[in-house]
């Protein structure tokens, strides 16, 4: 009503109403750090929001998909450390979830400031921060503080309250002049408070993204997920494997041969197979060379002696094992009997 009757009274005196005052460069400033802090904030709400449900759905799948391949336990396992190792896995799992889901909405909370706050002091506003964000907080005030030339930023608060109570009793002429500058270092006050509560909100942000902490959620958080993953496998696999004794031996008993045998690929076989009638051949080929060397009229034990020093003087024998020296020595030894040979000049 006042103000109506205002402009009533300054529209009969012909007076036009006074024009609003522009915006001061700290008003821009103003406005442009709670814009910034805003976008900030609604950056992590969401992708908070959107990890929560991302967790919430993994793990819920996990648990469809996995926990119940766990059960029935393996008859020869030892059920009490299979238990527990599921246990802890799901337990990981659920609390690295929570943990990196809360990181992003723990980084979006209200930061609580004034310029009386010192490094030194230990009151429930001060332990909201960490050394870092303290850091930072006492960074800002002294480079506001340092604009004005006072000692502190709480020092320049107590010059604006005091130049307030200076122009209370002051002439009416000055009294405008003191309210202004009061003013002016009031709003400046507020602009470095905002100012440090940017950088302090912008260092949350920072760690919730790619500090230690998230790191170590994520991490404990895939464990658990690959632990679940393997303990259901390897219980699985178990069950799996005792069904397949149980049916082999059945097998063996209803006249099956070798039903419970270890299957050998095709090439495996195959390339023994090949060493095998190599190594045969050699064999053959050295103790054709050692019966052509053996002369005629030597008994038998000189045979087999002279056949044993041939063999271990060719040099192709010096890496073969002991299975292949004998078949050269049984082959030699059936060669020179044949021809009734004996050790040449």
């Amino acid at each position: 009503m006042t103000d109506k009757l205002v402009k009533t009274l300054r529209k009969w005196l012909g007076q036009a109403p006074p024009a609003p005052s522009p915006p001061s460069a700290a008003d821009d400033e103003l406005a442009n750090i709670r814009e910034g802090m805003a976008a900030i904030r609604e950056l992590l709400r969401r992708f908070g929001a959107a990890l929560g449900a991302g967790s919430a759905a993994i793990l819920t799948g996990l648990g469809y998909t996995q926990v119940h391949q766990l059960f029935p336990l393996p008859a020869d396992s030892n059920w009490r450390v299979l238990a527990s190792l599921a246990a802890i896995s799901a337990l990981a799992a659920l609390v690295g979830a929570a943990w990196l889901t809360g990181r992003f909405f723990s980084a979006q909370r209200r930061i609580v400031i004034d310029a009386s706050q010192q490094k030194w002091r230990s009151d429930r506003l001060n332990r909201q921060f960490g050394d870092e964000e303290q850091e930072l907080r006492e960074r800002e005030f002294a480079a506001g503080a340092a604009e004005y030339g006072a000692g502190s930023l709480e020092a320049l608060e107590l010059r604006a309250r005091r130049l307030h109570r200076i122009g209370l009793r002051a002439a009416p002429a000055t009294r405008r002049g003191y309210a202004e500058e009061a003013e002016a270092i009031e709003k400046f006050v507020r602009l470095v408070l905002w100012r440090a509560a940017l950088r302090i909100l912008e260092w949350r942000s920072h760690q919730a993204y790619r500090g230690w902490r998230t790191m170590a959620a994520t991490l404990l958080t895939i464990a658990g997920i690959l632990g679940i993953f393997g303990l259901a496998d390897w219980s699985k696999g178990q069950r799996d494997l005792i069904a397949l004794r149980k049916e082999c031996a059945l097998a063996t008993k209803e006249g099956a041969t070798d039903a419970c045998a270890p299957v050998v690929p095709a090439s495996a076989t195959r390339t023994a197979k090949d060493k095998e009638a190599a190594a045969q051949h050699e064999a053959a080929a050295l103790a054709e060379r050692a019966a052509g060397r053996i002369g005629r009229g030597a008994p038998a034990i000189s045979r087999a002696s002279d056949c044993w020093l041939v063999i271990q003087a060719d040099k192709t024998l010096a890496g073969a094992d002991q299975q292949a020296r004998r078949a050269a020595l049984l082959a030699c030894l059936v060669a020179s009997g044949a021809q009734g040979a004996r050790l040449g000049p």
